[in-house]
């Protein structure tokens, strides 16, 4: 019995994909580099992190807060001295979802 005018929708799990940041070789680099090779020998853990997408003056436009962050892959630049553009890094990591943004 029943009427079966409008589809019924059940709450299930959210996945999320990995998501893949890219920017310019920096002085803290090296500590993007660390945090992957100890992800790789399982040493590190999970962490907080906000990712924010930035203006032409620096503003954040927007920013996501994200639990349980660990880092999948590192791609250095190719550092060909002929192509004379900036020296990019990209860091791809999961998550485990958002965290609501807390303001006071």
């Amino acid at each position: 019995g029943g009427f079966n005018d409008s589809p019924v929708y059940l709450p299930h799990r959210i996945k999320y994909p990995p998501l893949v940041v890219a920017r310019p070789i920096s002085k803290d680099s090296p500590k993007w580099c660390k945090w992957v090779q100890e992800s790789v020998r399982r040493k590190a853990k999970p962490l907080t992190g906000t990712v924010s997408c930035l203006s032409g003056d620096g503003t954040a436009l927007a920013t996501w807060n994200l639990v349980n962050v660990m880092p999948v892959a590192w791609r250095g630049p190719t550092l060909d001295a002929r192509g004379g553009g900036v020296a990019m890094e990209e860091i791809e990591f999961v998550h485990g979802g958002f965290r609501p943004e807390i303001t006071p």
